[in-house]
Order: structure tokens, then sequence, then C-alpha cells
């Protein structure tokens, strides 16, 4: 039964890791917000992906990769 636990909670722990979702980071000094943000087009898919910084609701694309794996 132990083996059983051991190896289903190491699979749910391994498809969890290789999902691509939306990352979000917020920072709330004050009354000013900020939030950096990664997003993946696709959930299965490391690339492309972009970095964005959001500052009082103005957004800004800190960088972006197309091809390289694992930067985002």
């Amino acid at each position: 039964m132990r083996k059983f636990l051991l190896l289903g909670s190491l699979l749910a722990v391994s498809i969890s890791a290789s999902a691509n979702d939306t990352v979000k980071y917020t920072c709330t000094m004050g009354n000013v917000e900020r939030v950096i943000e990664v997003v993946y087009a696709s959930a299965d898919q490391p690339v492309p992906c972009t970095v964005s910084y959001t500052k009082d609701g103005d957004a800004q694309t800190l960088w972006s990769y197309e091809s390289t794996e694992g930067q985002c």
C-alpha cells in the first residue's frame, strides 16, 4: 500500500511540475500595486513565454523567449 501511495504522489508531482501555468507575483506598497507575471502561450509547451511587469495599470514586457526553454 505504501508503494502505491508513494508512486501516486510522485506521479502527481511530476504532472503538476510539467504544466506551464501562468505565474503571478503581486506586491503592494501603500496604494501602488506591482505585478510580475510569467505567461506561457501553451500550458504544455515551455516556450514561447513572456514576463511582464505592471505598475499602476501600465504594463511592460520585460522579456520574452521564443525558443530558449527554462528562461522564463
